[in-house]
């Protein structure tokens, strides 16, 4: 997957020549798609919030 720009000025997320997601603002949004879709946490706040979630979910 990438980011890049459309024709007219946009940011869209493209794999293998087809598009995925967008329009997108800005080029950080489309990266911050890419990131929560690929399983790359984006903060180190969203890790412990994943962490804790699965900790009361999973009992781990």
């Amino acid at each position: 997957m990438t980011a890049t720009r459309d024709q007219d000025g946009n940011w869209i997320v493209i794999s293998h020549g087809s598009v995925l997601a967008g329009p997108f603002a800005t080029s950080s949004e489309a990266w911050r798609w890419i990131d929560r879709h690929s399983g790359e946490v984006t903060s180190k706040s969203e890790d412990t919030a994943e962490w804790s979630w699965n900790k009361r979910v999973h009992g781990e």
